[in-house]
């Protein structure tokens, strides 16, 4: 925890998200699969509260109407359910809106 709103990600990112820290407790940021944006390498994502993290796809599972991608990115796993067709080991930008973050206890 950075301060404030503010958590540093295991990769030494900062972002922008709702939670309380709690002393001596490990925290983890949680966002919904579909709330994360997904785009090439080298795209800009704008806007006020708009978070964003370069990431490598690492899995891909084509589910019908989205595909499901496993995403490395700040030091962690992330998954993202976007209607994008990318395929594994291709350098992603991952976008979100601060608002649809969550810090929680583990």
């Amino acid at each position: 925890h950075v301060g404030g709103s503010k958590w540093k990600l295991p990769d030494g990112s900062v972002v922008t998200a709702d939670g309380a820290p709690i002393a001596g407790k490990k925290h983890q940021l949680m966002l919904r699969p579909e709330a994360v944006g997904l785009a090439v390498a080298g795209s800009a994502f704008q806007g006020e509260g708009v978070e964003s993290l370069k990431g490598r796809i690492r899995e891909v599972s084509y589910l019908g109407a989205y595909s499901e991608y496993m995403i490395e990115a700040a030091g962690s796993l992330v998954r993202v359910h976007a209607g994008t067709d990318m395929d594994p080991g291709s350098e992603v930008m991952l976008a979100f809106r601060s608002s649809d973050a969550r810090v929680v206890v583990l």
